[in-house]
């Protein structure tokens, strides 16, 4: 007959086991198995762990890393700060009035340029073009050198400003050649007034101040330069400052400028090319604020431009007491920009939303302004009505 098995009250001893089994659980388990019941005792898994908050160790970290996310942002602003910003023309001012450092070292190297002029004068007669580069403001000594160049017209082109573009340059070199019989060049495409220009025996030396101006550093403005400079009339001296301006050309335009490249270093200050540069130390924000205005202009349509200059205009003239809503609206009416109030307010809420015009009460209603400097106006509708943009 099997025995039957039976288990204790306690729940761990069974009834008919044998003696020597009974003795080992007695005894206890061996001596590796003590040490890691004691090692699993002292160093609990990190799952079943706990703090003093009586959660999970796991659990703790992940709310600490959602407080940390937890990041406030303040709506304090450059703007509100009690900060003195000097006007970029004292700091200009300043910077001028500065003592001139090494003036013999810098005179002494000017002097070793200024006897390469004999060697610039064959190489232009050879038919190429000269390239200067190298550290410090070239302007002072390629005019010195255009100075002695007494067998043809001189044209000087600052292309540091920023309204230079390749095409201008064409049009005044257009217009030194061939006088009144230049005609309406405006209408005239770049390949015709170069055409018009080859055709002619005149020669005509154009120096361009900064040939990677900000103005002419797409591929067409520097091709038509590259067919200008390849006209036999015509010869180009040209300085450049830019650490990437010989990423400009691909070998075609490079080999058709035919460039001749001489270092003129002269640690000259950049006083002219950096006039229209805005200066760390003053004057940034207007600055972005106008840069921002003119692209956002670019993306609106004709009639919304137009809206926007009528405000501005009124603002130069008037004050900044703003123009009231019912004279914007008859004004564009007047000039067929906006036929309903409707499409009106749907051009001010984009100026708001923009933060280019801000409204105001006064004594005739609603009023809007610009908000920007007086300055910044001035500059916008200055290259507005000049088609810079």
């Amino acid at each position: 007959m099997p025995k039957k098995r039976t288990r204790s009250a306690a729940g761990g001893v069974e009834a008919n086991e044998s003696p020597a089994r009974r003795k080992r659980k007695t005894q206890g388990p061996s001596r590796g198995a003590n040490e890691s019941s004691e090692t699993f005792e002292k160093e609990p898994p990190p799952s079943t762990s706990r703090v003093g908050n009586g959660k999970p160790e796991a659990l703790n970290d992940i709310n600490y890393f959602a407080r940390v996310a937890r990041v406030k942002s303040s709506n304090n602003r450059f703007r509100d700060l009690s900060v003195d910003v000097p006007h970029q023309a004292e700091v200009r001012e300043d910077i001028g009035a500065l003592p001139e450092t090494n003036i013999n070292a810098k005179n002494a190297l000017n002097y070793d340029h200024k006897k390469q002029f004999s060697l610039w004068r064959l190489q232009l007669k050879a038919g190429f073009n000269l390239l200067f580069y190298g550290l410090g403001s070239k302007r002072k000594l390629v005019e010195d050198f255009c100075s002695t160049l007494d067998d043809g017209g001189v044209m000087v082109a600052n292309g540091f400003l920023g309204g230079i573009t390749a095409k201008k340059i064409i049009m005044g070199a257009n217009k030194a050649i061939l006088g009144s019989q230049a005609g309406n060049m405006r209408v005239l495409s770049c390949e015709e007034m170069i055409k018009s220009i080859r055709g002619s025996s005149q020669t005509l030396y154009i120096a361009i101040h900064n040939i990677d101006g900000p103005r002419m550093r797409c591929s067409e403005d520097q091709v038509a330069l590259a067919h200008l400079a390849a006209c036999p009339n015509i010869r180009i001296l040209a300085s450049m400052d830019h650490a990437n301006a010989m990423m400009l050309w691909d070998m075609q335009t490079f080999s058709t400028f035919k460039w001749s490249m001489h270092d003129i270093t002269t640690y000259a200050p950049y006083t002219a090319e950096t006039w229209e540069l805005p200066l760390l130390i003053a004057g940034r924000r207007q600055e972005s604020e106008r840069r921002g205005a003119a692209v956002v202009l670019k993306t609106l349509t004709q009639n919304a431009r137009e809206v926007f200059l009528l405000i501005a205009r009124y603002q130069l003239d008037e004050g900044d007491s703003g123009l009231p809503h019912n004279q914007l609206f008859r004004m564009c009416r007047e000039r067929f920009l906006c036929s309903n109030e409707m499409t009106l307010k749907a051009h001010l809420t984009e100026f708001k939303d923009h933060r280019m015009v801000q409204l105001k009460k006064g004594g005739e209603g609603d009023c809007y302004e610009v908000a920007l400097d007086k300055e910044e106006i001035e500059t916008i509708v200055k290259q507005s009505e000049g088609g810079q943009d």
